[in-house]
């Protein structure tokens, strides 16, 4: 094990500090934090009451910058397969792997770590890698790629002048050589460039790095966006959103701006929202006129958007895509102070309200919201944070029904310290196969006071089903890239593999394919409506195809059998027009 730095194990109802006051959290255009008080301090102890279980070891204590905080929480992965997931944590100038009871290895890094790392088999050697970016500090930014035992891969770090590396990476197959590259940006004064980064350290051949004329401040995404077959990589400056293509040239059509809208830490989400085979792009913007966007592949406003935010207010909050009624929505927040008033939004595709929203509660939301079955009723909830510090020294995470009907029981979880600009991430990091929920929270002194930064882990006490997990994490996956999928998001709506059987797309929209990799001669089916009557009955011997020719729209089930074994599965698929 490496040496690691200071690492402190308490009991926090122990605590106690000098005064206590409900306190409300902004980010200031420097990345830093503005505290502002609401009442007169209190003395008196803190006191967290939790229904949920706190993992014994648990918080975990670490010094935290005194000048820039963490955002979007931590990262979760089973590093080595062994069924239980690691945290890692980039902090100050340490990168940090725990397991549920010890530090399985930590490394001292140049720069200052303050988003999550990504996490992905960058050079399908079956081996996991962690790749960090660092700055905001007087240490030259860097790009770290680490194996995760922690060995720093050959060809890393990479400093890009010592420019700071801000937000987190972004992964994905850009150059479509079965290798995954590694987008970034960075900093230079009062501009920066996108770069795109073999697994090996080297820059992808073609125009990379791409100068842009203002900060790019957001972590980039990716994926195809026009349907062409090729990655495209969207990222915003703080004046503009751009969308270029795999050697790096502009898209026609882009980039995207609008007048007094300016975008940083609020990433791009991309989605194919509305089912007609190409992405569109959801996002914020802060500035004079801020709004939650909804962009198409071509870099034009889709119907009903882009949207106001309500009282003008600036907003960082990374839009999450949730279903409801196996329809997508948008989820966005907006800040506000200690007054309760709506701040948590679930908007349709044209640009309607989500029966039973917005939320309205105190504090408001920029951090991470985080979508699952937190209660284990069947349906997800949302989880997200808050800007109001207690009375105390207390923060939040909050938990909502999708159907606008209230909190479930047990929330909100309080913790020591802000959960400003973090939130949950959802997981199992002791193995025992339930869902545990690990938070990032810290202390925000001003002068000399030191800083500590925490995390938490509690145990929801229902069960760890990673593949319904709808969005567990800072932009839904560890690749960072922002590319969400509805056939492969949960259980309910997937592409389904069944015995070397693929069954694609799902949702379709007229035309179902199936594929038999198997080596079995003839598999039968059947296509059923919801009342279990028979609709077509027929065998693929490597592939077939059913056209919802004359059905209406909802759920049907697809049922296979073979001559020998019977039927073996039964799952429902989705015909949309």
């Amino acid at each position: 094990m490496k040496d690691i730095f200071f690492l402190i194990l308490l009991n926090v109802s122990t605590l106690s500090v000098v005064s206590s006051q409900t306190l409300t959290a902004t980010l200031r255009g420097d990345g830093t934090l503005k505290i502002s008080s609401h009442r007169e301090p209190l003395s008196r102890p803190i006191s967290i009451s939790n229904t949920h279980n706190l993992l014994p070891g648990f918080p975990l204590l670490f010094p935290a910058d005194p000048a820039f905080k963490n955002f979007r929480n931590v990262t979760l992965d089973d590093l080595d397969n062994d069924g239980s997931d690691e945290v890692i944590i980039g902090i100050a100038d340490q990168l940090i792997v725990l397991t549920a009871d010890s530090i399985l290895w930590s490394s001292p890094v140049l720069g200052l770590a303050r988003f999550p790392a990504a996490v992905a088999d960058l050079d399908a050697d079956g081996i996991k890698e962690i790749i960090l970016l660092t700055g905001f500090d007087q240490d030259p930014g860097q790009i770290y790629v680490f194996t995760a035992d922690g060995r720093l891969k050959e060809g890393w770090p990479v400093s890009n002048d010592g420019n700071w590396m801000i937000s987190s990476p972004a992964l994905a197959d850009v150059d479509g050589d079965g290798d995954l590259e590694i987008i970034c940006s960075d900093l230079q004064g009062t501009q920066g460039s996108i770069y795109l980064y073999h697994h090996n350290g080297d820059l992808v051949e073609g125009n990379w790095p791409v100068l842009l004329p203002d900060r790019p401040a957001v972590t980039p995404s990716a994926g195809d966006l026009d349907g062409d077959g090729n990655i495209e990589i969207v990222v915003c400056t703080t004046r503009d959103i751009y969308a270029l293509d795999q050697n790096g040239s502009l898209l026609q059509g882009w980039p995207y701006s609008q007048t007094g809208t300016r975008y940083s830490f609020q990433s791009p989400i991309l989605v194919d929202i509305d089912h007609d085979g190409d992405l569109e792009i959801a996002g914020a913007g802060h500035g004079d006129n801020p709004v939650f966007y909804l962009l198409d592949h071509s870099g034009q406003s889709t119907l009903g958007w882009p949207i106001p935010v309500p009282g003008e207010s600036w907003t960082f909050h990374t839009p999450s895509i949730a279903r409801i009624d196996d329809s997508p929505v948008v989820i966005t927040a907006r800040p506000i102070g200690e007054t309760p008033a709506d701040m948590l939004y679930a908007w349709k595709p044209d640009g309607s309200r989500q029966p039973g929203f917005p939320v309205v509660q105190p504090g408001g939301h920029e951090g991470i919201t985080t979508i699952a079955d937190v209660d284990g009723d069947g349906f997800s909830e949302l989880l997200y944070s808050s800007n109001l510090l207690l009375d105390g020294g207390i923060g939040q995470i909050h938990s909502a029904e999708l159907d606008g009907s209230g909190s479930p029981d047990g929330f909100p979880i309080q913790v020591r310290g802000w959960t400003f600009l973090n939130g949950a991430t959802l997981g199992d990091i002791n193995g025992n196969g339930m869902l545990d929920l690990v938070i990032l929270s810290y202390t925000e002194y001003p002068g000399a006071t030191p800083d500590t930064a925490f995390i938490y882990a509690f145990d929801l006490g229902v069960p760890h089903t990673p593949e319904e997990y709808e969005w567990p994490t800072y932009k839904q996956n560890n690749l960072r890239n922002g590319l969400v999928s509805f056939d492969e998001t949960t259980s309910s709506i997937r592409n389904l593999h069944f015995n070397d059987l693929v069954i694609y797309p799902n949702p379709n929209h007229g035309v179902l394919h199936i594929e038999n990799r198997s080596e079995k001669p003839l598999v039968k089916y059947k296509i059923l409506d919801y009342l279990g009557r028979v609709l077509y009955s027929g065998i693929v011997s490597k592939s077939s195809t059913y056209h919802f020719s004359n059905e209406t729209e909802g759920m049907y089930f697809l049922e296979f059998s073979d001559p020998l074994q019977g039927i073996f599965q039964v799952d429902r698929i989705i015909y949309r027009r």
